[in-house]
């Protein structure tokens, strides 16, 4: 929980990626590119704050072909293990 007497930006240490999400009581808000690392705006009053970093569909599809290329290899090594 964060109270603040006025609107204000608060920037977390933390690398942009478009994958963050910030969620300001419950509610979507934009997030910010900042040098720092990534910024928010904050209404006046008590705020509860929650950053997530949800996968793009981009990385899901990597994560995929990473996994099934690291299985392959994994069945090739014993597949010819055998034959030798």
């Amino acid at each position: 929980m964060v109270e603040a007497k006025n609107p204000q930006s608060i920037i977390f240490p933390l690398a942009y990626f478009p994958a963050w999400k910030g969620y300001v009581n419950g509610k979507q808000i934009n997030i910010v590119e900042n040098k720092k690392g990534i910024g928010i705006q904050l209404p006046i009053g008590k705020s509860q704050i929650l950053l997530k970093y949800e996968s793009t569909p981009v990385e899901k599809i990597a994560n995929l072909i990473s996994i099934t290329g690291i299985i392959s290899l994994i069945v090739g090594i014993i597949y010819f293990r055998k034959k030798i």
